[in-house]
């Protein structure tokens, strides 16, 4: 199984184009951006299996970051035993 990760975009805008890229990438599973996204953006990476937060505040992005990091490790863990 090939591993996965959140990754956190910072951005004000996520376009569909880049939406479409992170969808091709095949390893990202979770996406948190400050800005809101549009319904276009977001049927995109629904179609693609990518859970979306938005509107998430600056502050919070680092947070955000360590448990995402820690969530992913303890399932990771959890498939390998």
């Amino acid at each position: 199984m090939s591993k996965k990760f959140g990754e956190i975009k910072t951005r004000k805008n996520i376009f569909p184009s880049q939406a479409r890229d992170i969808i091709g990438k095949g390893t990202i599973d979770i996406l948190i951006i400050q800005a809101k996204a549009s319904q276009k953006t977001k049927d995109i990476l629904d179609e693609g299996g990518v859970t979306l937060y938005e509107g998430v505040e600056p502050s919070e992005v680092e947070r955000l970051r360590e448990v995402v990091r820690e969530e992913l490790e303890s399932k990771e863990k959890k498939e390998t035993e």
